[in-house]
């Protein structure tokens, strides 16, 4: 559950940054590959536990590769999601100090 609310807050971010500023690409793009790997994250998490769930056991491999996969992907989402928050702050202050 908290790792579903981490990504529709890297989610979030992403949208709000579009469509109340113009990121810049950098911003842009880690922004995106946050709410990206959120989303992976939480596909490869819940997945193999419903597979699991309907097929009673089996392909343990995929289960235990897919949950693997998806919690390496939540740090990752909330880096890359920090970071184009940063970058995008920092064009920002940059854009405001030359005007």
């Amino acid at each position: 559950m908290v790792m579903g609310v981490l990504a529709l807050v890297e989610a979030g971010l992403l949208i709000l940054v579009n469509s109340l500023w113009d990121p810049a690409e950098w911003s842009r793009r880690l922004l995106t590959a946050g709410a990206v790997a959120g989303g992976l994250s939480i596909v490869l998490l819940v997945v193999p536990m419903l597979v699991a769930q309907v097929f009673e056991g089996l392909l343990p491999g995929l289960i235990t590769t897919g949950s693997g996969i998806g919690l390496l992907l939540v740090p990752i989402g909330i880096i890359c999601s920090g970071l184009g928050a940063v970058v995008h702050l920092v064009d920002g202050f940059r854009t405001e100090t030359r005007t």
